[in-house]
């Protein structure tokens, strides 16, 4: 028995094969997909693992500092923060409109632009 799709002819046999291969290719796909899943270690694990793999880590106690870093930067959070930001731009040459609207003043634009931003 022949199945005729778009111009390709496939037997029966051979549909079944590509099923079987669809099937197969969306299970791997999914057991990827679920060992990923399990694949997340935490912050401590990873500092923990850091500390038993690797000596020199320990030695110059990295990991401590990087903790003491951390702790710091946490407290800093409670301050204000403040920042500003100016810029100035001036241009040679700026677009005109070259209409005159009675009982309307267009002007055009400045030559010089400042712009200040407090955050």
């Amino acid at each position: 028995m022949k199945l005729l799709l778009k111009g390709l002819s496939l037997s029966f046999e051979e549909i079944k094969e590509m099923m079987c291969m669809k099937r197969m290719f969306f299970s791997f796909s999914f057991l990827l997909f679920v060992s990923g899943i399990n694949a997340q270690i935490t912050l401590e694990e990873c500092q923990r693992k850091t500390q038993e793999n690797y000596p020199l880590v320990h030695q110059y106690g990295l990991v401590e500092k990087t903790k003491e870093y951390n702790l710091e930067n946490a407290a800093k959070g409670y301050l204000p923060q403040f920042a500003l930001s100016a810029k100035a731009s001036y241009q040679s040459d700026v677009t005109e409109l070259p209409i005159a609207i009675p009982g309307v003043d267009i002007k055009g634009m400045a030559k010089d632009q400042y712009q200040v931003i407090s955050a």
